[in-house]
C-alpha cells in the first residue's frame, strides 16, 4: 500500500488501541488468518468479520482487493456480486458448486482472472462454462461434470499456467491441453463413494508422458481396461520428478505400468470388491519391489484376506501398500517375496508378520529354501511373528523339528516366534530351545 493511502486511512488521533495499528500491520493480520486451510466461504465469512474491527479496520480491508478474490455460489448472490465488485482486477479464486447459470453468467467474463477453478455442474450446458481462454488460470477441479458426444478443448487450449488438475467422477479426453506440463494430477473415480470411473489406458499413460515434471499423483477408484483389450503391453512411463504417489485401484496391473525412482511418499490401497475387478493382482509385484528396494526398513503383515506392507518408524522414503484381494492374500505375499528374491536378496530390512494360520507352512517352506542363487531368503528378515494359535502343535513340530534345514535358516538369525500354543510342552521346549550359541525367543 503506498504513503498516500496509508495517511488517508490512519487517523492522527484516536482514542482506540485499534486505530493506532499502521495499516501495513492490519493487511498483515488479515493476511496471515486468512492462511488456513478452508473452504471460501469460511475465508469470505473471515473477512468480513474482521472488517467488524472498527470502521478504521473496515476501510483498511476494503482497499485490498486480494482479501475479495474467494467468490463461491455457496454464498447469497447479493453477497459475492459484492465481493467480486472489490476484487477490482486481482485474480480470482471461483467454487461453483450449483446448477444455476446466475453465478457462471458473472464470473465467465472474468475468466482472464481466474487463478483456481472449483465446478461442480451437472447439467448438459456444464461445458459451455469452460469455453474461454484462462490465461492465469493455475488450478481446475472438476466434480461429476456430464459426458459429452462432442468435446472441444477446455479455454480453447490457452491455459500456460496450468500446472495442477482434480477430476472427480469426470474425464475430458486425454488429449486436452489440460494435461500438459502438470505438477499435479489427482483422478478420482468414484461416485458417491461407490462406483469406479473407466478410462483409457493409452491416453491416461499419454498424458504421464506428457508432464515429465509431474510431483504428485493420485489414482483413486479409477478402472482402466486390462492388457488383453490392447494389441501390444504399452511400455511403463517412468516419472523421474515424482514425490508423492497414491493408488487405490482395482486394477492393479496399473502399478506395473508407472515407475517412480525418486518418489518419498507411496501409498497403494489395492481392494477387489468382487466382478468384474475380482482379479488376481500379479501384475502389481514388480512395481511394488521397485518400490521395497528404494526403503530401508519395512514391515510386511499377511491377514487371511490381506496383506499390507509400511515403512518402519522413521525410515525414509515413506511406503504404505494395502492389497485386499479375497482370497488370494497368502499367495500374493508368497508370490510377491519369491519375486523380490529371484535374482538378488532384497536389500531391506523385513519385519514379517504372520497372521493367517493357512500361511505358516508356505512361508516357512519360502524361508527354508534358499534363492537360485544360493542365498538366504531375505537376509536381512529382523523379526518373523507367526501366529500359531489355530495351528496344531504337531504341525508345528513337524514343519520346524523334521526339518534341519529350516532350524538353521530361523535360529541363525535373531528372530521372534509369537505363537500362543499350548501343550504338550515337551514339543514346545524343543521348538524354543535352539542350541545354547543361537536363540529362538517366544
Amino acid at each position: 500500500m503506498d504513503n498516500r493511502l496509508a495517511r488517508e486511512l490512519n487517523p492522527k488521533v484516536s482514542s482506540s488501541p485499534f486505530d493506532r495499528i499502521p495499516v501495513e500491520t492490519v493487511i498483515e493480520i488479515v493476511r496471515l488468518s486468512l492462511e488456513v486451510d478452508h473452504g471460501p466461504l469460511v475465508i469470505m465469512r473471515r473477512v468480513e468479520e474482521l472488517r467488524l474491527v472498527n470502521t478504521y479496520w473496515a476501510r483498511c480491508i476494503d482497499q485490498c482487493p486480494i482479501f475479495w478474490t474467494h467468490i463461491t455460489s455457496q454464498a447469497t448472490p447479493a453477497r459475492y456480486t459484492r465481493w467480486l465488485e472489490k476484487s477490482q482486477n486481482a485474480p480470482l479464486h471461483v467454487d461453483c458448486r450449483t446448477d444455476e447459470d446466475r453465478f457462471m453468467e458473472l464470473l465467465v467474463p472474468h475468466t482472464d482472472r481466474w487463478q483456481s477453478l472449483v465446478f461442480s455442474w451437472s447439467s448438459p450446458g456444464a461445458w459451455a462454462n469452460l469455453a474461454t481462454p484462462a490465461p492465469q488460470l493455475q488450478e481446475l477441479v472438476l466434480h461429476n461434470l456430464p459426458p459429452r458426444n462432442r468435446p472441444a478443448e477446455l479455454f480453447q487450449g490457452v491455459i500456460p499456467r496450468l500446472k495442477t488438475v482434480r477430476l472427480y467422477g469426470t474425464f475430458a479426453p486425454w488429449h486436452f491441453n489440460i494435461f500438459r506440463g502438470l505438477r499435479e494430477l489427482d483422478l478420482g473415480g468414484y461416485l458417491g463413494g461407490l462406483v469406479h470411473f473407466s478410462i483409457q489406458l493409452d491416453g491416461f499413460l499419454q498424458a504421464l508422458e506428457s508432464s515429465p515434471s509431474l510431483e504428485v499423483l493420485s489414482v483413486r477408484g479409477v478402472v482402466a481396461p486390462g492388457n488383453s483389450s490392447t494389441s501390444s503391453n504399452p511400455d511403463p512411463v517412468t516419472l523421474p520428478a515424482l514425490r508423492s504417489f497414491v493408488f487405490g485401484s482395482p486394477s492393479y496391473f496399473l502399478l506395473g505400468l508407472i515407475r517412480i525412482p525418486n518418489c518419498t511418499s507411496t501409498s497403494i490401497q489395492c481392494h477387489s470388491p468382487g466382478p468384474p475387478f475380482f482379479e488376481y493382482p500379479r501384475g502389481a509385484c514388480p512395481a511394488v519391489i521397485e518400490i521395497l528396494r528404494l526403503t530401508e526398513a519395512i514391515i510386511i503383515s499377511l491377514y487371511p484376506t490381506m496383506f499390507s506392507i509400511t515403512t518402519k518408524p522413521g525410515v525414509s522414503p515413506r511406503l504404505s501398500a494395502e492389497f485386499t484381494s479375497n482370497p488370494f492374500a497368502e499367495t500374493m505375499l508368497i508370490d510377491l517375496l519369491r519375486e523380490a528374491e529371484l535374482f538378488q536378496p532384497l536389500p531391506t530390512a523385513v519385519d514379517l508378520n504372520i497372521e493367517s494360520p493357512g500361511a505358516v507352512p508356505p512361508i516357512l517352506d519360502f524361508l527354508a529354501n534358499p534363492t537360485e542363487s544360493g542365498t538366504k531368503k531375505l537376509p536381512k528378515l529382523q523379526r518373523l511373528y507367526l501366529k500359531l494359535r489355530k495351528v496344531p502343535v504337531e504341525r508345528v513340530a513337524g514343519l520346524i523339528l523334521d526339518r534341519e534345514e529350516l532350524q538353521s535358516v530361523l535360529w541363525s538369525r535373531p528372530l521372534t516366534l509369537s505363537g500362543g500354543w499350548s501343550r504338550p510342552e515337551n514339543i514346545m521346549d524343543r521348538v524354543l530351545n535352539p542350541p545354547p550359541q543361537q536363540r529362538w525367543l517366544l
